[in-house]
């Protein structure tokens, strides 16, 4: 049992889902399109088909990658060319919810 606010992104590994949290890593036999319909309202986004992140982990918005910190070490995750602006869209929003 893993608390949402300690998950900071999951990979799609062919039917598993690598769960990165705070904790540790976390493989699981499951499809990440579940995981994004049961986290989409808890901050979470799907930026690429194999990446789920939580938007209050991300550090940075670079060009087709977003960057967040893991354990002390920076993590670069690729962002898909038709999510890029969604993306943008939905940090804006989540930050601003976050804010008031």
């Amino acid at each position: 049992v893993l608390n949402v606010s300690d998950i900071y992104y999951m990979e799609a590994q062919n039917q598993y889902v690598m769960i990165y949290a705070s904790d540790g890593e976390h493989l699981i036999r499951a499809n990440i399109g579940d995981f994004e319909e049961q986290l989409k309202n808890d901050g979470f986004y799907r930026i690429h088909r194999g990446y789920l992140v939580s938007l209050a982990k991300v550090k940075k918005l670079l060009k087709g990658e977003v960057s967040l910190e893991y354990h002390k070490n920076a993590v670069t995750l690729p962002v898909s060319r038709s999510n890029v602006k969604p993306l943008k869209e939905a940090l804006y929003a989540f930050v601003e919810k976050a804010a008031f």
